[in-house]
């Protein structure tokens, strides 16, 4: 699995090049996540979710995992690029109301930007 990365005023972006994320995926994609953030102390983090046009509820609980690991390590998570029917997964479980989602990746590092 290939996950595009690369750091935008001190936030790292990634960018899982894959359509689905599903439970056959979500595992390997979790783990290689937190590898990216691993020697980051305050990891603040955007998924750009450009490429990704399904996900399952595997796939939403690898978003609430990293979530919960970068609010304990005083870090963050804001979301871009989610197409139709990736934003009705995360609505039909109420998702939206947790994360940070923005239109596009700009937006969401400009927001970080704002905040530091």
């Amino acid at each position: 699995m290939k996950i595009g990365h690369k750091k935008k005023n001190n936030i790292l972006v990634i960018t899982p090049e894959m359509p689905s994320l599903d439970a056959l995926a979500a595992p390997l994609f979790k783990e290689q996540v937190f590898d990216l953030i691993k020697n980051d102390e305050k990891p603040f983090v955007v998924v750009d979710l450009t490429n990704l046009t399904a996900i399952d509820t595997s796939g939403l609980g690898s978003f609430l995992a990293l979530l919960r690991h970068l609010n304990t390590c005083g870090g963050s998570l804001k979301i871009s690029c989610m197409n139709r029917p990736v934003r009705t997964m995360f609505e039909l479980v109420s998702m939206h109301k947790i994360f940070d989602i923005f239109n596009t990746t700009e937006e969401a590092v400009s927001d970080f930007d704002k905040k530091q």
